[in-house]
């Protein structure tokens, strides 16, 4: 009420609305996620659903795509049960990333992003996987992101201490609602 409010905006001059989908609390997606859907259908404007790790990595992979080495990017939560919610990608890539696939929606993934749950040992093959792309020419780094980088310390350390890059970027740590947002125009754009 208040952002519309600040714009002089009715509810109604919204073009469409955008929601996270997770993973995150479950009651708070429930919430999130019903609101997004009711107040779609109610105004007959469309919902887009973005990943909240996708919106996690997205500054994260902005800030690293320009450089000149490969820099893979792991945005990772408690899944709980021994598992990660997790995100590996390049940061090229993921600067292109917009939707997941979804039911008959086919999805704006670039190739090599992907995200799933899988057990801690897992996702750090994945990312050995993706750092050895390339070749041994290719400089390469990571960068972990989110609550799972601290959840599971000692499997983290089988990665390439010399690999590991700093992030920079405050808030790394955190979903920020601008880069949702940012994803959630992009879908809308991109049809």
């Amino acid at each position: 009420h208040q952002m519309l409010e600040a714009c002089g905006w009715k509810l109604a001059d919204v073009d469409f609305f955008g929601v996270g989908v997770g993973p995150g609390s479950f009651t708070g997606l429930r919430i999130g996620i019903t609101t997004a859907r009711t107040l779609g259908q109610t105004l007959g404007k469309p919902v887009v659903g973005v990943s909240s790790l996708a919106a996690l990595a997205r500054p994260v992979a902005i800030h690293f795509a320009g450089r000149p080495e490969k820099v893979v990017v792991v945005a990772s939560g408690d899944a709980a049960k021994g598992e990660l919610f997790a995100l590996v990608g390049s940061a090229r890539s993921l600067v292109d990333c917009v939707v997941l696939a979804d039911q008959e929606f086919p999805g704006l993934w670039k190739r090599g992003v992907e995200e799933e749950v899988l057990p801690p040992e897992e996702v750090v093959k994945r990312v050995k996987r993706k750092l050895s792309e390339g070749g041994a020419k290719e400089k390469t780094g990571f960068v972990r992101i989110g609550e799972g980088k601290n959840r599971y310390a000692d499997v983290w350390k089988v990665l390439t201490k010399s690999k590991a890059l700093e992030c920079p970027i405050p808030f790394a740590d955190q979903v920020q609602g601008r880069y949702l947002g940012q994803l959630c125009f992009e879908a809308v754009q991109a049809g």
